[in-house]
């Protein structure tokens, strides 16, 4: 589950479903269910620094979702390779590896990709580095 940074609306993955489900978290209704692309297994949400974009990892899907927030559909699909369990933003540099350090102003896409070429391996690319 995520919320947005006013807290007006939760992300919620269903895993076995294959849906997100969005919750006006002020009125605790179901605003509408998002159905992830076949084979997905979503499970970490995480909504972009900008709240234009929702990213979900679809677990053995082995792709992140790309929800625009504005209309709550999916605008795009990022293939990881691996299966992608957790998600999280990189805002300030941060050591993946002691030779790998991550791009803070890369779109999702990018950073992965930029992993990647650096020769990150399926458990570095499972997950990608958030704020707290």
């Amino acid at each position: 589950i995520v919320f947005t940074r006013d807290g007006s609306r939760a992300y919620v993955s269903g895993e076995t479903a294959g849906t997100v489900t969005v919750v006006d978290a002020n009125a605790n209704k179901v605003l509408k269910t998002i159905k992830m692309p076949e084979g997905s297994k979503p499970m970490g949400v995480v909504v972009s620094p900008d709240q234009k974009r929702l990213y979900v990892a679809n677990g053995r899907g082995k792709t992140v979702a790309v929800v625009d927030v504005a209309t709550d559909s999916i605008v795009g699909s990022v293939e990881v390779g691996v299966p992608a369990i957790s998600l999280m933003f990189v805002l300030a540099p941060v050591s993946v590896s002691p030779s790998i350090t991550a791009c803070s102003s890369c779109s999702l896409p990018e950073t992965i990709n930029w992993l990647r070429s650096c020769g990150a391996n399926a458990r570095m690319l499972s997950s990608v580095i958030s704020p707290v």
